[in-house]
């Protein structure tokens, strides 16, 4: 699921509607969906512009993933909208730190 180096320690994760664990890898773009009957990883994730570091996740009532991340090298907080059923990232919106 992840590369060896194992870079979860730091990472953000929710459970989805469904019962589903999703963990990120902290320093790429990478996310997995643990199955809870099955104890198995399945990666998940497209479109993501940067990687998962310093976000955070928050599950809305529709099923997505309301995802917010201070973009410290652009001095942008950058906030997207994941769908839990496919994985797919799309821009929310940007906001420039004063």
């Amino acid at each position: 699921m992840f590369a060896r180096n194992l870079t979860i320690g730091d990472a953000q994760s929710v459970v989805l509607a469904n019962g589903a664990y999703m963990q990120a890898n902290c320093c790429t773009t990478q996310a997995a969906l643990l199955d809870p009957h099955t104890l198995t990883w399945t990666p998940t994730g497209s479109g993501k512009f940067n990687d998962n570091n310093e976000e955070g996740w928050n599950l809305l009532p529709n099923g997505e993933v309301l995802t917010v991340d201070a973009y410290v090298p652009i001095l942008t907080a950058v906030v997207d909208l994941r769908r839990a059923q496919t994985g797919e990232t799309k821009r929310a919106a940007t906001l420039v730190m004063f």
